[in-house]
């Protein structure tokens, strides 16, 4: 044998020494203080009878006695193997007993993200398609008065007349109530309860039995998918919608004024975040339905 393949023979006994020794350390280690001490009594006591067995083999004691030396060898390997079994047991039942928590910590965190996918796609009844033929549609409404959002008005414009925007207002919120359901409140808040689960209990479990988490870009992308979701509800845009709705009748009562352009800027201005807003929720409620999906098929136990 060369001499580099000696060294390297070497090196992988002494690895492997190294491991074993390891291993039985961190076996004993995880061994219960009482089962330590009945191991070490035991063993000692397996010594004691080791030795006085060989002493009496020297001075022929276990001659014509074989019910007496088949006793005592049995007492004497006793001595030795049931720490030893007691602790192989213990190792096979701590193993048991880690793989059916780490099973039950998957099946957790799959029910949970299965709940909060379902719980997401329930917010629309006809699902993705139609939030984004609502999007395409209140787009269009924002645009078609402000275009590209565009709300700046010089001194010499013509006076802005409010009917089209209330139109446009009271449509946008038809089309809006008939694409969620009146009472988003209650699944909204399920929503964030079980993303609260999910991030503490069933991620704590998870990561505690070598399971496999969400990625952190997944968890933040996900968050802030939700914090906007669970936030702005439909009662809240319906009645800013209302309020902007009032504002426009007082505006069109308005007499002339030279002043007017910087009103109509604030106008426009509000009239196009506040569709800029439901279009950013919808766009979130879309994203959710999609993500949480990946996340509850990922999640799931095999």
């Amino acid at each position: 044998m060369s001499p580099l393949r000696s060294i390297r023979a070497s090196v992988t006994r002494r690895s492997l020494r190294t491991q074993f020794w390891g291993k039985l350390r961190a076996a004993w280690n995880e061994t219960g203080s009482t089962l330590q001490t009945a191991w070490i009594v035991l063993w000692a006591v397996g010594v004691v009878l080791l030795i006085f067995g060989a002493w009496g083999d020297s001075i022929g004691f276990w001659a014509n006695k074989p019910y007496l030396t088949n006793t005592f060898s049995a007492l004497t390997s006793a001595a030795f193997g049931v720490p030893l079994a007691l602790v192989v047991l213990q190792r096979v039942a701590a193993s048991e007993a880690d793989a059916a928590e780490a099973r039950a910590a998957r099946r957790m965190a799959g029910r949970v993200s299965a709940d909060l996918a379902a719980t997401v796609a329930a917010l629309v009844k006809d699902g993705i398609p139609a939030m984004r033929t609502v999007k395409v549609y209140l787009r269009d409404q924002r645009d078609s008065l402000v275009p590209n959002g565009d709300y700046w008005r010089p001194a010499t414009a013509p006076r802005l007349y409010y009917r089209p925007f209330i139109d446009a207002i009271g449509r946008a919120m038809e089309r809006i109530e008939a694409l969620f359901s009146p009472e988003t409140r209650r699944p909204l808040a399920e929503v964030s309860t079980q993303w609260s689960i999910l991030t503490t209990e069933s991620r704590s479990r998870l990561l505690a039995t070598g399971n496999e988490w969400l990625t952190g870009l997944q968890v933040e992308e996900l968050g802030a998918l939700i914090i906007t979701v669970t936030g702005s509800t439909l009662e809240d845009w319906r009645k800013k919608g209302l309020d902007l709705q009032d504002w426009y009748h007082s505006e069109d009562q308005q007499p002339e004024d030279a002043s007017r352009h910087y009103g109509e800027m604030d106008t426009l201005r509000e009239f196009n975040n506040w569709f800029d807003e439901i279009i950013s929720f919808i766009d979130a409620v879309i994203d959710l339905t999609t993500k949480s999906a990946f996340v509850a098929q990922a999640l799931a136990p095999p």
